[in-house]
């Protein structure tokens, strides 16, 4: 082989990696899909338990109560400062500090009298959970709070749940 520049690859060889790509990569986007939305729920449950947490911080913080209330119908929660303590929102008064909806979970609608939450409801009928001004998750009837908020996206399933002494935690079930 004397004289012959070996620096490069040949068509032939191009030619078998591209073909073990072309079999290779079928087979992996199921798994990689699979991962993506398992991770987009994980999101949406660590941004609960999040705002939960910050809730309880900021009713600390600012001495005052924090409600969040949970519509399960959208899928969705909100956050709010609760002046009154009623787990319903007065938006003349009461500031707004966190909204958000799911982009890939819902509530597990098998679980908890069909709704996805154990929380108690306000007197709206929306479920709900109060911060008091020392942290404790309270219901608008000031008893002690707690409650756990199904999730899932139809393969995975999570819990975020509040103890009675304001404890959060994610677990699958």
């Amino acid at each position: 082989m004397d004289g012959l520049n070996e620096d490069g690859i040949t068509l032939i060889e191009l030619l078998i990696v591209i073909a073990i790509f072309t079999i290779l990569v079928p087979l992996a986007a199921p798994r990689v899909l699979a991962l993506s939305q398992h991770y987009t729920l994980l999101s949406d449950v660590r941004d609960l338990k999040n705002t939960l947490a910050f809730c309880r911080l900021e009713a600390i913080k600012r001495n005052t109560s924090i409600t969040v209330v949970f519509n399960t119908p959208d899928h969705s929660y909100i956050a709010f400062v609760d002046e009154d303590s009623s787990c319903e929102q007065n938006p003349d008064t009461e500031g707004r500090l966190a909204q958000n909806r799911f982009s890939r979970a819902t509530f597990d609608l098998s679980k908890s009298d069909g709704d996805g939450l154990t929380f108690v409801e306000n007197d709206n009928g929306y479920p709900a959970i109060r911060w008091n001004e020392k942290g404790f998750p309270c219901r608008n009837d000031t008893g002690f709070g707690a409650g756990t908020a199904y999730l899932t996206d139809g393969i995975s399933h999570y819990c975020v749940v509040v103890t009675k002494t304001g404890v959060i935690r994610i677990t699958s079930y």
